[in-house]
C-alpha cells in the first residue's frame, strides 16, 4: 500500500486497525507517525541529503516514508533519543 493510501485509511474514524495493520508498509507508517516534527526533520536531514526546515506533519511523514532509511535505523534513532 502506498503512503497516501495508508494515511487516508488511518485517518478515517471507522478504520479497523486490526485489518489495516496487516497491510504492507503499515509498520513503517505507524513507526514514522510516532515521531514529532522535530525528529522527523532531523531524520530527513540526516538520512536523505535534504535540508528540511519546516513542513506539515503529513508532508514530513511522506518524505521519511519514501526515503531509503530502514525501519531498524528509525528504531535505533528512537532508542537513542
Amino acid at each position: 500500500m502506498t503512503f497516501k493510501e495508508l494515511h487516508k485509511n488511518f485517518e478515517k474514524n471507522e478504520t479497523d486497525l486490526f485489518i489495516l495493520q496487516k497491510e504492507e508498509g503499515f509498520s513503517r507508517y505507524i513507526l514514522i507517525r510516532s515521531l514529532s516534527n522535530d525528529h522527523l526533520k532531523e531524520l530527513i536531514n540526516t538520512n536523505t541529503g535534504k535540508n528540511v526546515q519546516k513542513g506539515k506533519a503529513e508532508e514530513l511523514y511522506e518524505l521519511l516514508f519514501s526515503s531509503q532509511i530502514t525501519n531498524n535505523e528509525i528504531i535505533h534513532y528512537i532508542n537513542n533519543k
